[in-house]
């Protein structure tokens, strides 16, 4: 139920520039100024999906070529770890 619910409440700046255009008697001004936001917002976001979709291509490849790479450092983090704790074991058993 919450999901339905949210997407009806407006942005507090919306509200905040039509409050003010009714009170300055100015309502057209301000429709133009939320329909300019919503706009904007919607540029946005279709700007960032449509990097974020870019990104992941290149990222996919640089994953791809640094296999190896990353397969080797993910053993030496794992022996890494390994040593530290039988190295903190040591410690608290010697004291």
């Amino acid at each position: 139920m919450l999901a339905f619910v949210t997407g009806l409440v407006p942005c507090p700046l919306t509200t905040f520039i039509l409050t003010y255009a009714i009170a300055k008697h100015e309502l057209a001004a301000g429709f133009a100024a939320v329909g300019a936001m919503a706009i904007g917002v919607i540029a946005t976001l279709v700007s960032f999906a449509v990097a974020a979709v870019y990104a992941r291509g290149r990222f996919m490849q640089l994953l791809a070529r640094s296999e190896a790479l990353r397969l080797r450092i993910g053993q030496g983090a794992e022996v890494a770890g390994a040593c530290a704790v039988i190295a903190l074991g040591l410690v608290m058993l010697i004291r």
